[in-house]
């Protein structure tokens, strides 16, 4: 997201909120064995011109508060005056969450019939994150949570929409029932027609009987707007974050942009990995990435699928030949590995480019109880 300017002119009026929308994490409920219930909630719609991008688009109900004038005044971003629904009415656990991107009729909208889901990140409004606490003076994301009241990152996919379960062992992630949740979207169109698509996420919730977990987001670029530049050939980039708690990660998946090899997550203090997410090309994608460093941590290769999805293969349309050149999937690991308060948890991206990219990204979000 493009960075938000916040005028240190106004920083007194808007410093109250600021004070707002503190960590409601709550007590974890870890009574009997859940039963999981399954909700599928769609957010939209969005229409997105022939050929086009609709870019920093943050979708949230309080587009018109102070904060939210503020924004798209001053920061580059298009805000959508709408609610984004919950998958629960009162308060629940999440333990699943499965994302796709789909038509009205419920059909799945993906490279063959033009549309892209370049990324999206599903925030909650009522708390603050933990790798990057709202701050006025800070960087995009910190900035965004003071002036919404909160912006703690759940959940984020791209194209290749990866999915989290963490059902069979009883976590959830818990969601209050004042809780407010807003999205930012990054959604393309490469047909020569417009597109009306919806974001339709499917979740498996309960309302007792799990273990409470919390989403941490590592970023090599994090607090800012994810994305780097890095030359030809092959890079491992890297950011730290130093623990400001102690905790075991669930759940761990990443994110990368074509021509990336693997993201992983590991604990500067002990030298373990939590996981390496392994990113997964078309056989015959243009985009398969040269080898990696073959240490820990850094697979030499990435993963080829040689299916015959017409999405990811088909070469007679623009769609297809497109789709042959990015990220069709990337892992998710279900570690169970604890870190303590203090320690450095190291995120590290892997590309080898044939060509320099200003706009690589390298995110990995992990449920932590």
């Amino acid at each position: 997201m493009r960075r938000i300017l916040v005028m240190s002119a106004i920083a007194g009026i808007l410093a109250v909120l600021a004070l707002a929308g503190g960590d409601l994490r709550g007590d974890a409920d870890t009574a009997e064995a859940a039963t999981w219930n399954t909700t599928t909630v769609r957010w939209g719609p969005y229409t997105i011109p022939a050929g086009g991008e609709q870019e920093n688009y943050l979708t949230t109900d309080n587009c018109n508060s102070l904060g939210g004038i503020l924004l798209q005044l001053l920061g580059g971003v298009t805000c959508v005056n709408r609610s984004v629904p919950k998958p629960c009415s009162g308060t629940c656990y999440i333990g699943a969450i499965i994302p796709n991107l789909v038509y009205a009729d419920g059909t799945t909208a993906n490279f063959d019939t033009g549309p892209m889901l370049h990324h999206m990140v599903l925030f909650n409004r009522a708390r603050n994150d933990p790798t990057c606490p709202k701050n006025l003076f800070g960087g995009p994301i910190q900035q965004l949570g003071a002036l919404l009241g909160g912006n703690e990152r759940v959940f984020a996919a791209g194209n290749e929409r990866s999915s989290v379960d963490v059902t069979s062992q009883n976590y959830g992630y818990r969601l209050n029932s004042g809780d407010k949740l807003m999205l930012i979207t990054d959604l393309m169109n490469m047909s020569d027609t417009t597109k009306t698509i919806y974001l339709e996420f499917t979740f498996k919730w309960t309302t007792s009987g799990v273990t409470q977990v919390r989403p941490v987001w590592l970023d090599i670029d994090n607090c800012q707007d994810s994305e780097l530049s890095m030359g030809a050939g092959y890079s491992d980039t890297h950011k730290d974050w130093k623990a400001t708690f102690s905790g075991t990660i669930v759940a761990i998946g990443g994110h990368g942009h074509g021509e990336a090899i693997s993201t992983s997550a590991q604990n500067l203090s002990t030298g373990q990995y939590y996981c390496t997410s392994v990113a997964g090309y078309h056989v015959d994608s243009m985009e398969r990435p040269g080898p990696g460093a073959g240490t820990a941590g850094h697979p030499t290769n990435h993963n080829t699928h040689e299916d015959d999805d017409p999405i990811y293969m088909d070469p007679r349309t623009m769609g297809g030949m497109m789709a042959m050149d990015v990220v069709e999937s990337q892992t998710v690991c279900y570690p169970n590995m604890s870190f303590s308060s203090g320690q450095k948890i190291r995120i590290h991206q892997q590309y080898n480019q044939m060509e320099s990219d200003p706009d690589n990204m390298g995110i990995m979000v992990a449920w932590v109880r």
